[in-house]
């Protein structure tokens, strides 16, 4: 049976059956191994007869040790308080405190409140009502997929233009599992992917040049002059972890610190990683949180097990894969993560709004949901006689529960600033999305960030990074040629521009403005001549990337406090502000809310495992190496041959009845390596 060392007096867990078809280990109660048996033939015969998702077996409690007592040091096996005897799967009981007839409100129909509302709607039938509000005319938040018309060069066609988040990562590091939940949206809708090639050559702007990024040749490293300076700190500080393991911080620190301090290298912090956080938070290293963003590099190397057949997990994401293996049809399951080798996905037809679609048009056919479009939220207050919460008072429409995603900003405003969200910043970034009629223009790659060492003069616009859509298939709509579906020509590019360096003082330009800078930049950098013929639009997202700067975990424990004082946690704040930014966030956010008010506690607020508690102390479960978390997760797992098992294995056939791992022969080839 797998072990989870998650800290003193841990909740029962419940794991998956697949975990116990694999060698496991016994324990006693300080969590030292007794003995390591493998599975008999007759086990596997007698487990074959079994369903293939029976009930979950529980674990019994255990007590575990720590790496180091000393403060300020990982607590490696920290208590784990969402394992607990109230995981049920789908369709089982529901939370104890779950009203008979919920009435909950989801505020913002963004990706992160639609998927809320998804997937409450689908756990919770009538009378239960859902109320969705969106503000704004149209759904979907910051997703936008616009398929313009262009005549061009003497080239007339059609251009799918993502003015929003482009794609949508798999391989997000600390966050490889939240895939998942797009799998299961995927696998209820019936709704193709496009896997995108994300193995191909990226770069980051140094001294006027474009020098390979990682992951990269080991050539291009050589010739690569910031990861020639990088590459002795990096590996000193991981021989030194072996040694001797690296104390956690005990204080928040900006990344830029922390790595200063960690690996003594300037170049590291300040061109490498800075222009890694311009890609995805569009912030400074000096601003943004350590503890927050980067919590898997506070701990690199993860912990190391003295086993042979166990393997770390982080505990979030062990979580996640209990859920999602509970409730998804696993043929479907194995077949996506086959296909996924990309770690980039988009949707081919309608763009990455394709999500935001199914979404709404699922919840318009949900008898126990009512959408409301065009009606903002400005009034959110809790009223203590009846313990409800009420939006717009006017209507004054109680509600049992509140579920807001919307930014930190708009929450303060809408609570009458009730709550300590005044702290919470985010910044505004200007899109330009550009085409050119003509092809083999560009590097063949992903494209090039762009860190803080270049200086203004080099990069007048504040750049963050130029992205080659059309070089990795992103927007890559068909078009219809005389009844005939084509891809699209020519060379499209998003130029992403401002973040941290609006906020610092740099002008904020028009789109017109915007568009005649993105065409100078390409100029000086690329080599594109300003005049070459091109479509081309802008846009300004206000306040679209949330800032978890120093802090921000200090400021979730106070605003999850205040939450329970004023709300009594009737009100539960999620998405990008408080949580992971980015698709793949909005999706996870949405989905853990929904399964914990109806399968943990219907008085959770969302927040309780990102405060300064969980900061400090991140938690992993130790779980064999033959558990499906691990083998399903492609890009997690570097041995070759568990992927190429996983493509070829006939034991996945479609309408089979499979087991994993099919027999002790397999398991013993799939650890080799």
């Amino acid at each position: 049976m797998s072990l989870v060392r998650a800290g003193a007096d841990c909740e029962a867990l419940r794991i998956s059956s697949h975990a116990l078809r694999s060698p496991h280990c016994v324990c006693d109660r300080a969590g030292r191994r007794l003995a390591t048996r493998a599975s008999s033939q007759s086990n596997v015969r007698s487990i074959r007869r079994r369903p293939i998702t029976p009930r979950l077996p529980t674990l019994a409690r255990s007590h575990a040790r720590s790496y180091s007592s000393k403060p300020g040091v990982c607590t490696f096996y920290h208590h784990v308080d969402f394992f607990n005897a109230n995981y049920r799967e789908a369709g089982g009981p529901k939370a104890s405190n779950l009203p008979e007839a919920p009435h909950i409100a989801v505020v913002g129909g963004g990706l992160t409140g639609l998927t809320t509302a998804y997937f409450l709607a689908k756990r919770l039938e009538k009378p239960a009502q859902i109320t969705v509000y969106e503000a704004s005319s149209r759904w979907g938040g910051w997703l936008r997929s616009e398929r313009t018309p262009v005549d061009v060069g003497g080239v007339k066609t059609q251009v799918l233009f993502e003015r929003g988040p482009r794609s949508m990562s798999t391989a997000q590091t600390g966050g490889r599992m939240d895939r998942f939940v797009l799998y299961q949206l995927l696998s209820d809708f019936g709704i193709p992917l496009t896997p995108l090639d994300g193995t191909q050559p990226r770069w980051i702007l140094h001294n006027g040049q474009l020098a390979a990024a990682p992951p990269c040749s080991i050539i291009d490293a050589l010739k690569n002059p910031v990861l020639r300076q990088v590459a002795l700190p990096l590996i000193t500080g991981w021989l030194k972890n072996l040694v001797r393991r690296t104390p956690y911080p005990s204080k928040d620190m900006s990344i830029a610190e922390f790595l200063q301090d960690r690996y003594g290298s300037k170049v590291l912090s300040e061109t490498l990683m800075s222009a890694i956080v311009h890609g995805v938070w569009g912030g400074s290293v000096h601003n943004l949180s350590a503890w927050s963003v980067a919590p898997h590099m506070l701990g690199w190397p993860a912990p190391m097990s003295r086993d042979d057949d166990l393997t770390f997990v982080p505990a979030n994401e062990f979580r996640l894969w209990q859920r999602v293996e509970s409730e998804m049809d696993q043929m479907h399951l194995m077949s996506l993560t086959c296909v996924d080798n990309s770690s980039m996905v988009s949707f081919e037809q309608h763009g990455m709004e394709t999500l935001s679609h199914m979404l709404v048009d699922a919840l318009e056919s949900m008898p126990n949901v009512e959408l409301r479009l065009g009606t903002p939220a400005t009034d959110i207050a809790y009223r203590e006689r009846v313990d409800k919460v009420v939006i717009n008072r006017e209507n004054a429409r109680p509600y049992d529960k509140v579920i807001s995603a919307l930014p930190a900003k708009q929450l303060h405003k809408a609570t009458k600033q009730t709550l300590p969200l005044e702290d919470f910043t985010s910044v505004s970034v200007m899109t330009v999305n550009i085409w050119y009629p003509y092809e083999d223009i560009i590097p063949k790659g992903l494209g090039y960030l762009i860190p803080d060492t270049v200086p203004q003069e080099d990069n007048p616009e504040r750049a963050l990074g130029v992205f080659f859509d059309s070089g990795v298939g992103v927007g890559a709509g068909r078009v219809e040629v005389h009844g005939e579906r084509l891809a699209e020509r020519g060379t499209k590019l998003f130029v992403l521009m401002g973040g941290h360096y609006f906020d610092e003082g740099h002008p904020i330009p028009t789109e017109e403005e915007a568009i005649q800078q993105a065409k100078n930049l390409l100029e000086r950098q690329l080599g594109i001549p300003k005049d070459t013929p091109c479509h081309a639009v802008a846009n300004l997202a206000k306040d679209c990337l949330p800032q978890h700067t120093v802090g921000h975990a200090e400021r979730i424990t106070k605003l999850d406090q205040a939450l329970q004082a004023k709300f009594k946690n009737r009100l539960a704040p999620i998405g990008g502000s408080f949580t992971k930014p980015g698709v793949a966030g909005a999706l996870r956010a949405g989905y853990d809310m929904a399964f914990d008010l109806t399968f943990e506690s219907f008085h959770l607020n969302g927040l309780e495992a990102y405060g300064v508690e969980h900061a400090m102390s991140p938690s992993f479960v130790k779980t064999p190496d033959s558990c499906p978390i691990l083998l399903y997760n492609a890009h997690q797992s570097a041995n070759k041959k568990k992927t190429e098992y996983l493509r070829n294995s006939s034991g996945f056939s479609p309408g089979q009845e499979t087991i994993w791992p099919a027999d002790e022969k397999t398991l013993s080839s799939l650890r080799k390596d």
